[in-house]
């Protein structure tokens, strides 16, 4: 039992580190965007985004509608930040 906890562990910790690191890649879009002059939120690109998790997880057996939120929770913190970023370049 312990091992399967400590795997769920190390588990949760590499989900944290791939979060932090997205986050930070949505640091780093922001200032392309701001420098393409184009819009934070990019409608096409998201629904091609999530057209192609949503078919990752169906192949790796995930409930979809499971990962379809967890990733709008993810993309509205994406959008959050660059949103932050953009805003504090400008002052």
């Amino acid at each position: 039992m312990l091992s399967l906890r400590e795997s769920l562990n190390e588990t949760d910790k590499v989900i944290i580190e791939a979060l932090a690191r997205r986050m930070q890649l949505s640091e780093s879009i922001a200032k392309v965007k701001q420098k393409e002059n184009m819009t934070v939120f990019q409608a096409n690109r998201w629904e091609e985004v999530l057209k192609t998790l949503l078919a990752n997880a169906e192949r790796k057996g995930l409930n979809k509608d499971f990962i379809k939120e967890i990733y709008e929770i993810i993309h509205q913190e994406s959008i959050k930040i660059q949103n932050i970023t953009i805003k504090k370049s400008r002052e």
